[in-house]
């Protein structure tokens, strides 16, 4: 396969030829496959539910470099994450899905958002936790843009609340805890609450 890139020769590989293949040949094929050729390639390992996971999440994550290296356009990202994905997908397929998804945010904001939102009711932890903090980066995100005090009060607020839910899903999330005293600093600032800056950073 490597001057070439075929999912149907790809699927007669064995499991340990698959991983040696995005070990390491996947990168002559993306150097020298046009875009819909990815696309398709990529796609067709990723929405196959008999595929093993960790090849899906393999293939997941090189797609997304394909669209950040511009080999693969954001549309056709849009299209695998938004209107073409299975639900039924493996956990870790789910919780990539949700960090691709805040990369493309200003394509799709309302609809991303929503997503995000959806997950929320999921039953696993971790997509609960990451669909919060995205939540999160998104509310800080409209708070920092707003033209007003008072409306970015409203987003930072939310965006606190959302990053310690967070955190509270998942106990110790760097992340999250970084983030949420981040956002309380400015909310502190803004309010010119200096002793309350001093706290949060404790």
């Amino acid at each position: 396969m490597a001057d070439s890139i075929n999912l149907i020769s790809f699927k007669t590989l064995s499991l340990s030829e698959k991983f040696s293949f995005f070990d390491g040949e996947v990168i002559t094929v993306i150097n020298s496959a046009q875009d819909q050729e990815l696309n398709d390639f990529f796609r067709g390992i990723i929405l196959d539910d008999s595929e093993n996971s960790n090849i899906r999440n393999k293939a997941q994550k090189i797609f997304i470099e394909c669209v950040i290296l511009k080999k693969i356009k954001v549309r056709q990202a849009l299209s695998l994450l938004m209107d073409d994905w299975n639900n039924n997908s493996d956990v870790f397929l789910k919780l990539q899905r949700l960090k691709d998804l805040y990369l493309f945010y200003n394509e799709e904001e309302n609809d991303i958002e929503s997503i995000f939102q959806n997950y929320i009711k999921e039953d696993e932890n971790e997509l609960v936790s990451e669909a919060y903090f995205n939540l999160g980066l998104i509310n800080m995100q409209k708070g920092f843009s707003s033209n007003t005090k008072e409306e970015t009060l409203i987003y930072l607020n939310k965006s606190e609340a959302f990053f310690s839910s967070s955190n509270e899903i998942i106990e110790n999330r760097i992340d999250s805890q970084f983030y949420k005293i981040a956002v309380s600093i400015v909310i502190n600032a803004l309010n010119g609450l200096r002793g309350n800056i001093q706290q949060s950073l404790k």
